[in-house]
Order: C-alpha cells, then sequence, then structure tokens
C-alpha cells in the first residue's frame, strides 16, 4: 500500500473508532456534489455560410458567399 493510501485508510479507521459516520469523515472538495450531472446544452451561435443575391459589374445577376453569425 502506497503512503497516501494508508494516510487515507488510518484517516478512515480513526474516524470510526471515534464514532464519527464515514460522510462526515470525507473532506469536502471543489466542484459539484457527487452524483451532479451538468446539462449539455447546444452552442447558441455559430458561424454559417450564406448564398447572398449580388450584381457583378457588368450588372448581371449573381450570388456572393458570405459568413454570417446566427444566434438562435
Amino acid at each position: 500500500m502506497n503512503r497516501r493510501g494508508f494516510f487515507l485508510a488510518t484517516l478512515a479507521g480513526a474516524a470510526t473508532l471515534a464514532g464519527v459516520s464515514e460522510a462526515e469523515a470525507q473532506p469536502y472538495g471543489y466542484g459539484p456534489p457527487p452524483g451532479y450531472r451538468r446539462r449539455r446544452r447546444r452552442r447558441r451561435c455559430w458561424i454559417e455560410t450564406v448564398q447572398v443575391p449580388a450584381r457583378d459589374p457588368w450588372g448581371r445577376p449573381t450570388y456572393r458567399l458570405v459568413r454570417r453569425e446566427v444566434c438562435r
């Protein structure tokens, strides 16, 4: 058993000898509680390439490709 495992086992044994439940013996850490699941959402904004009607220098209709940000 490595040093850390031995140390944690000693702490757990000392806590049970002192009459403290296992849940109270564990220290609080950073982050969400165990079993907590964060809901994943889609991105709200993204870049789309869109065809936009335009006129060329001689007046003929044509389409330009434009990148636009779409947010929903």
